[in-house]
């Protein structure tokens, strides 16, 4: 008795889907029987001549006499489902309307005669000047210090191992050294 009660609701969900089934077999059975032919023709002729009369008023003509043959039938929402959709375009341009003139400049003892921007044009001019100049005089220091790219190829690999040594026996260049190692080798998370 104890099983019974603890899995009750097992039970009644069971019955509930047996008391399901058999009513949707008995269900569809009972359709086909209770369908007449005669009368599935009658609704059918009689919702085409609902359907007939429903257009002769949409078209505002009067009801045919029955000689002529029935136009055909055709819904509004059959229209317009079948209907291309318009393509979108975009909203015309506004308007521009006339606007009031743009007041005259105000004078902050900068130069107005002539053009407005001459002396920034000098200054972006001389700020140019100066940065030539630099970088002729740095390519001069990289030159003379043996920096350039055809001595870089030019150093074999026991000279660059014995400037490498000698860089790491001073004590700040061999932390410089961990610091980039740690920054350019995989992250520690990903070892």
């Amino acid at each position: 008795m104890d099983w019974f009660f603890e899995n009750l609701g097992k039970i009644i969900s069971f019955i509930i889907f047996i008391v399901y089934i058999l009513y949707s077999i008995k269900g569809k059975g009972g359709d086909e029987e209770e369908q007449d032919p005669d009368a599935i023709e009658r609704a059918r002729r009689i919702q085409e001549e609902i359907r007939r009369k429903i257009l002769q008023r949409q078209q505002g003509s009067s009801p045919s006499s029955g000689g002529d043959a029935p136009p055909p039938i055709v819904f509004e929402e059959e229209e317009q489902a079948y209907r291309e959709p318009e393509p979108w375009r975009p909203a015309p341009p506004p308007i521009p309307t006339q606007q009031a003139e743009p007041p005259p400049p105000v004078s902050l003892g900068v130069e107005t005669t002539g053009d407005p921007f001459a002396k920034q044009r000098r200054q972006i001019e001389e700020q140019l000047q100066k940065a030539k100049e630099l970088r002729a005089v740095a390519l001069d220091n990289k030159k003379r210090e043996g920096f350039a790219i055809s001595e870089r190829s030019s150093i074999s690999a026991s000279q660059l191992s014995g400037k490498i040594r000698a860089h790491l026996k001073d004590a700040s260049t061999l932390k410089v050294a961990i610091v980039v190692k740690e920054i350019l080798d995989t992250p520690i998370g990903l070892r």
